[in-house]
């Protein structure tokens, strides 16, 4: 996702009705946020995400992200889901 709010008020009007979002984990250092979540119906499959943002006067400024797919804890090498951390 690009830097800014024009990419979300483009594309907030074409998610489908069923998409959700669920925020988990939310770490806070200075000017960055960080939150664990799961997108439900952004596409076909179920995606976990970090999103990181640079916040500057109460305003999100910069936006990193790493996303995959979502697989069950009997997939992972560790054997812990994906989301939420527990």
């Amino acid at each position: 996702m690009p830097n800014g709010t024009d990419f979300f008020r483009k594309i907030i009007p074409s998610l489908k009705p069923d998409f959700r979002y669920e925020p988990g984990l939310v770490i806070e250092d200075g000017d960055f946020v960080m939150i664990h979540g799961r997108y439900v119906g952004w596409g076909d499959k179920t995606m976990i995400a970090v999103d990181i943002f640079k916040v500057v006067n109460g305003r999100f400024v910069e936006h990193w992200d790493v996303i995959q797919e979502e697989v069950s804890a009997d997939k992972t090498t560790s054997g812990n889901t994906m989301f939420p951390i527990k």
